[in-house]
């Protein structure tokens, strides 16, 4: 693997491993949270980086083609 490979891997490695130990620890250290609440975070966690961000790019980028 190249360097911009790697470095590209590991902020997604990073982030899916914190919100991981995130939804389980909340899960299974919180009594007063529900296994919904875990579908939530999961749903969440892919929907920012999958959904947001590019949108947010496309955005910017239609933006500045415009100016």
């Amino acid at each position: 693997m190249n360097n911009e490979s790697i470095s590209k891997l590991i902020p997604i490695i990073i982030l899916l491993t914190l919100g991981i130990i995130e939804s389980l620890g909340g899960l299974y250290f919180n009594d007063k949270r529900t296994k919904n609440d875990l579908t939530i975070e999961l749903i969440s966690l892919t929907v920012l980086p999958t959904l947001i961000q590019p949108a947010i790019l496309l955005f910017v980028l239609f933006i500045m083609d415009m100016w």
